[in-house]
């Protein structure tokens, strides 16, 4: 179960000693991603990146093709930790292809006309009931 996200809480959480003024506003930049079900797999990537440069920050979140996509800026000098850095975000990206974007349980890359969205069953049909993302006749 993804953990829900406040901004008091996640700070209080993973940045205790408000210690860099660029990870609250990281934070924010997290806080304020639309879907739910990959705040685990972008919490662990910040986790991550933050130990290797606690200066990165990130541009953006959003999803892409149906895939996680991350961008970020750091302004570290050394070639190892910047390819660190690009290996942690390619596996996240490539990890939120198998994990439903709306809850957080297992998906798959679902592919229709003009969209892609990875899901897991539950969500689909709750999609198909519903209606959402179909083109109107």
């Amino acid at each position: 179960m993804p953990y829900e996200w406040t901004k008091d809480g996640f700070q209080s959480k993973f940045f205790p000693n408000k210690k860099h003024k660029n990870q609250i506003n990281n934070l924010e930049m997290i806080c304020a991603m639309p879907e739910k079900g990959w705040q685990d797999i972008v919490l662990n990537l910040n986790k991550k990146l933050t130990i290797l440069d606690d200066e990165y920050e990130i541009i953006q979140i959003k999803e892409k093709f149906g895939i996680l996509r991350f961008y970020y800026k750091t302004d570290t000098k050394y070639t190892s930790v910047k390819n660190a850095m690009m290996k942690y975000v390619s596996e996240a990206e490539l990890s939120s292809g198998s994990v439903c974007e709306k809850c957080g349980d297992p998906g798959v890359l679902i592919k229709e006309e003009f969209w892609r969205k990875t899901l897991c069953q539950l969500c689909v049909d709750r999609r198909n009931t519903i209606g959402l993302y179909r083109r109107p006749v």
